[in-house]
């Protein structure tokens, strides 16, 4: 995050700054500041799923389709 903006607190802030003069999102658009692992190539088909502790204690799953 620190190379991005100066760090993820300034990257949130111009995200909502952004979103803020622009039109809502819309289901299905996807945001993103970066990646917690390299970029892996995907097949149709493939199921992913990560889990995160600490403050986004929470699972992702994904289905490429």
């Amino acid at each position: 995050g620190e190379n991005a903006l100066g760090g993820p607190i300034e990257v949130l802030a111009h995200l909502v700054s952004l979103l803020s003069q622009a039109d809502q999102l819309q289901a299905g658009e996807l945001v993103t500041t970066g990646t917690l692992t390299d970029a892996w190539p995907v097949s149709p088909g493939e199921d992913w799923s990560a889990g995160f502790g600490g403050v986004m204690d929470t699972e992702l799953s994904v289905r490429f389709t």
